[in-house]
């Protein structure tokens, strides 16, 4: 009497594989899910990052302007004499 494997054995190797490929299927997908995940964190990072560089050189580089306004009085004094 054949034993189950050699008789299903088609069967049995093609549903292995199926399942197999499945399995693959779900760590493909988690993987993608993972490099998704992993590229947004860098992009905040970096966003960060750009923002705190911008920041710190426009601390550095402003300047400021002063304006001084002088006013000056001139008073003239008139004699005459008689």
């Amino acid at each position: 009497m054949p034993s189950a494997t050699t008789y299903h054995g088609r069967e049995q190797t093609s549903f292995q594989m199926e399942k197999k490929f499945r399995e693959d299927d779900e760590e493909l997908r988690d993987y993608k899910k993972y490099l998704t995940i992993i590229k947004v964190k860098i992009n905040v990072i970096l966003t960060n990052k750009c923002q705190m560089n911008k920041n710190l050189y426009l601390s550095t580089t402003t300047t400021t302007t002063t304006t001084t306004t002088t006013t000056t009085t001139t008073t003239t004094t008139t004699t005459t004499t008689t």
